[in-house]
């Protein structure tokens, strides 16, 4: 496992729709930037992920999930573990 504490995690999307993919990125003196392929995964639980957040040390991915009713707000959550 990388040492979070010189690394930063970015999760982006590219041109909509699309799923999110989350990146490590190691600050210098190492400086890379490594691809977590995550995409496919979260593709396959079939939900529209919009939103990264992190709260502490916890990191989530919030969307939703046309299943559970409401598309006005987000319903559903993944929590990215690491």
């Amino acid at each position: 496992m990388p040492n979070l504490t010189s690394s930063a995690i970015i999760c982006a999307w590219s041109a909509p729709p699309s799923d999110p993919e989350l990146w490590l990125y190691s600050l210098p003196p190492d400086e890379e930037c490594r691809c977590l392929n995550l995409r496919g995964r979260i593709a396959d639980l079939g939900l529209s992920m919009n939103i990264f957040v992190v709260v502490g040390s916890r990191m989530f991915l919030l969307g939703l999930n046309d299943a559970l009713g409401s598309s006005d707000k987000y319903n559903t959550y993944i929590e990215i573990k690491w």
